[in-house]
Order: C-alpha cells, then sequence, then structure tokens
C-alpha cells in the first residue's frame, strides 16, 4: 500500500494511468509468481495422484493420541505430520486451476493448496492491486486527521476476525499445534477482504509520506533514523514475549492478522525517510540484491521444504540417518536463496518483458486523436 500510492500518484483532476498500472503490476509479480508453481509443480503432481490420499491413510491408522515429538541423534526433531482436510478430485482440479488464476485465497480449502502454499498472500495481492485505483482516488481528497482516523479504524478491523476466531473456535480444535488445514482458520488469515484494512494503513502511510515529500528529503534522515530502530526495538520484543503475553494460539494468529502492523507502518516511512543503523545496513549492495530477490525467496522456499522434509519423514521411518538441524537449515537457505538470486538476475527480466508484451498486445495502448 505505501509503495503503490507512492508510486503511482493521482493527476490534479483525479487522473489515473490504469493501462500503465496494470502492464506493471502484472508483469512484476507474474513473473517471479509462474517461476514458483514450475517449481512446485512434481508438488502439484504429487497432490493430484492421490499419493498424499495415501499417506493420509496410513495415518489414520496411526492412535488417535497426538504423539510425542521425537529426536533423532542428530538432534532432529520429528513431529507427526499434521491431517488433512479430504479433498474430492472435483476439488483437486478446481485447486489447480485456481492457483494460476490467482484465486485460490477465496475458498479456504485452496488457499494452503500444495501446488505452492505461500502463493495465497499473492492471491491477496491481486485482489488489492485491482481495487487500488478504486482506493487512492477518494484517499487523495482526506485530511491528515481524518486519514490518521482511518488509519486507527484499520487497525481494529485487523484485529476482529482473529479474536472472533479465538474466542469462538470455529474449527473446534484448539490451539494443540499449528492447524494450518482448518477450513476457518485459513478463512481467518487469508481471505482477502480481511487483509483489506492493512493494505489501506499502507495507502495512508504512503499519503502522508508524498505530502510531505520536499521536507522530508532533507530534514527526515534524523526522525527516519528513531522511527526505524524503535519499530525494529518493538517487533523483536513483541516477536520474542508474545506468547508470554498472549499464548501460544493467540500470539500466533494476531501476529499473523496485524498486530503490528502499526509498528512496521511507522518502521516503513522510518526507512523511506533515510538515516540510522537500519537503512546503512540496508543500504549494502548485498542487502540490496536480497531484498530484489525476496519476492523469490518467498515463493521458492516451500516446494523445497515440502520436498525435502517428506524425504526426511521416509528416512526416519526406515530408520536411515538424516540431516541434523543445522546441516538442514543452512542447505536450505543456500539453495532457497541462491535459486532466487539466480532467477532475479538472469531470467525475471526476459520473462517480464515477455509477459508485458503479450498484456499490452491484449490492452493496445489508445490512439491519439
Amino acid at each position: 500500500g505505501f509503495v503503490l500510492t507512492y508510486s503511482h500518484p493521482v493527476g490534479p483532476n483525479g487522473q489515473f494511468a490504469y493501462r500503465s498500472y496494470w502492464l506493471s503490476r502484472f508483469s512484476r509479480v507474474y513473473a517471479t509468481y509462474f517461476a514458483g508453481l514450475v517449481w512446485g509443480l512434481l508438488l502439484l503432481w504429487v497432490f493430484l495422484s492421490g499419493t498424499l490420499d495415501q499417506a493420509k491413510a496410513e495415518r489414520e491408522q496411526l492412535p488417535v493420541a497426538r504423539p510425542r515429538p521425537s529426536h533423532t541423534e542428530s538432534g532432529m526433531e520429528i513431529r507427526p505430520l499434521p491431517p488433512e482436510y479430504t479433498l474430492s478430485p472435483t476439488e483437486k482440479i478446481l485447486g489447480a486451476i485456481s492457483v494460476p488464476l490467482l484465486l485460490q485465497a477465496w475458498y479456504p480449502k485452496f488457499s494452503v493448496y500444495f501446488w505452492n502454499a505461500p502463493a495465497w498472500s499473492l492471491s491477496v495481492e491481486a485482489f488489492l492491486y485491482l481495487i487500488f485505483p478504486l482506493l487512492i482516488i477518494p484517499l487523495m481528497k482526506w485530511t491528515t486527521r481524518s486519514l490518521v482516523i482511518l488509519a486507527g479504524f484499520c487497525w481494529i478491523a485487523m484485529l476482529i476476525p482473529p479474536l472472533w476466531y479465538y474466542f469462538t473456535d470455529p474449527d473446534h480444535v484448539g490451539f494443540i499445534d499449528w492447524n494450518m488445514i482448518q477450513f476457518w482458520f485459513n478463512f481467518v488469515r487469508h481471505f482477502p477482504i480481511f487483509r483489506v484494512p492493512e493494505f489501506v494503513m499502507g495507502m495512508v502511510i504512503g499519503r502522508l509520506f508524498a505530502d510531505k515529500a520536499a521536507a522530508n528529503a532533507g530534514a527526515g534522515i534524523g526522525t527516519g533514523a528513531w522511527m526505524s530502530m524503535s519499530a525494529l526495538v518493538i517487533v523483536i520484543l513483541t516477536m520474542t514475549f508474545a506468547e508470554n503475553i498472549f499464548g501460544h494460539g493467540l500470539a500466533y494468529i494476531l501476529l499473523h492478522n496485524g498486530l503490528l502492523a502499526p509498528v512496521f507502518a511507522v518502521g516503513v516511512a522510518g526507512l523511506a525517510l533515510g538515516g540510522g543503523p537500519l537503512a546503512y545496513f540496508c543500504s549494502f549492495k548485498w542487502m540490496v540484491v536480497l531484498g530484489d530477490c525476496a519476492y523469490g525467496i518467498y515463493l521458492y522456499h516451500f516446494p523445497y521444504l515440502a520436498y525435502t522434509v517428506g524425504m526426511m519423514h521416509d528416512q526416519a521411518k526406515k530408520g536411515e540417518r538424516i540431516s541434523g538441524a543445522w546441516e538442514y537449515i543452512i542447505t536450505y537457505l543456500v539453495i532457497t536463496v541462491l535459486s532466487a538470486v539466480f532467477f532475479r538476475t538472469k531470467l525475471e527480466k526476459r520473462i517480464r518483458l515477455t509477459i508485458r508484451d503479450w498484456a499490452a498486445r491484449l490492452w493496445p495502448a489508445p490512439k491519439n486523436g
């Protein structure tokens, strides 16, 4: 919300460059998204072929009581796989169709679909990109005071769904462990409408920042330093002690759905102002490269994680040696980051230009005169 508001301004008479906005957003997002789907094709095949159904049937023969986690000699903790919800063959096909169309977040059973589970957030982003022009034009007419009040209401709106879920427990499972596949749990976490308030909060911060861009450019460094560092400290402290304050279940779902959104808003604005140790650290060339590749890292990490965790469970069942915790996480991070860097630097620009060219043919520029 912050970046779009700052980089796609509204004209003096409410004009908005719809065509260039849509083409730039679609080509930017879908190039990496497409690569993430290709990377996860094997997961899709496994899911559609029924291999996971077979594994689920094997698990259903185990005792109902939740077994304790076990450890291998190398220290790796082996937890039992969580129960799976059942998808009919029709639902599997619909899920496979919804993912490349960026529609999976609208139906909770599809939002963590096995093709590439983190892609639910891109489904949400696609909806936010769609409504951005409808929101930004009236938002430019609001006063500063009205915008601050709006941001406060947005924060309250973010917290209502997770609080409702926690206190009503519509899935009737409690928070004994990660219950990532429960219907209402994913509805609260992923449904696009519930993510609009945090997007609007970002737009508010972007609008306030843009209003004072000239003054910020010359006098905002000191302010940016304390804003970004204060936000960083609050985030670290909250993440460290959230479970002690709220308990395991409530802490997770509140943090997932926007508890720290105002803090991140302050931090983002502070980094945009520049200055301070955090901005200095983020300005290193290798950090800039990693920042450019962060989207790819996010999308590429899950297929590798799913492949390797599945193999380790099979190895553990057979009594074979599996990687130690540190050995695994280092290999996991190196492979995920290098694959994202390679795609970003070698392939993404070509794919983006190809997608933009196809999209431009489908939506040609209007002829002058």
